[in-house]
């Protein structure tokens, strides 16, 4: 984790899910099943983080995979020279007690949160419970929720600001018995 020296001056966004998928790669550089039809080009087909990070926007990369995240922070640096991009707290949406620590981390560094961008997923694992739910929920649905709510005190603070939540439309790739991924369910 990066420890701040003083407040950055330009907006600050975080970013969940930078490692992987649509928040690293052009979504053209991305193998989808053959079932799914994605537009071969994307109007912006720049990483989520880097292409704020162009764009003067300190990003903080919030990941369950920090070695992976701090690849990431190199790989920016390196392609786009003056990024401001940081790795923060360790966050694992799959558990409830580190998105509380990322908050809370968060919250000490004193940085405002102009942009959320909850990115971060999963559309296949075998099925599992993580705190008494399912993975998949808990990664999706839950963390995500959990982590804006805990932000929102530094979100309201930074009013205007913004929250960004990302969806696959992997629903529609059909596959597995029965026609869709049915993996976990919430009882």
């Amino acid at each position: 984790m990066t420890t701040p020296t003083t407040k950055p001056a330009q907006p600050v966004a975080i970013v969940t899910g930078a490692t992987a998928g649509i928040g690293r790669y052009p979504w053209k550089e991305i193998k989808y099943p053959t079932s799914c039809l994605f537009p071969s080009s994307h109007p912006n087909p720049r990483y989520t983080a880097e292409g704020l990070a162009t764009r003067g926007v300190k990003v903080v990369l919030a990941c369950r995979n920090i070695k992976a995240a701090e690849q990431v922070v190199d790989e920016i640096k390196q392609s786009s020279p003056g990024a401001d991009v940081v790795v923060g707290p360790h966050l694992d949406l799959s558990r409830l007690d580190s998105v509380r620590a990322f908050a809370h981390a968060y919250n000490k560094l004193g940085w405002p949160c102009d942009l959320l961008v909850n990115n971060a997923g999963t559309n296949y694992i075998e099925p599992a419970m993580t705190e008494g739910i399912g993975a998949l929920s808990q990664i999706n649905y839950l963390g995500p929720y959990a982590l804006t709510r805990l932000l929102e005190p530094v979100l309201i603070r930074s009013a205007p600001s913004t929250i960004v939540n990302l969806s696959s439309i992997m629903h529609r790739c059909g596959g597995g018995k029965g026609g869709g991924f049915v993996i976990a369910c919430v009882c």
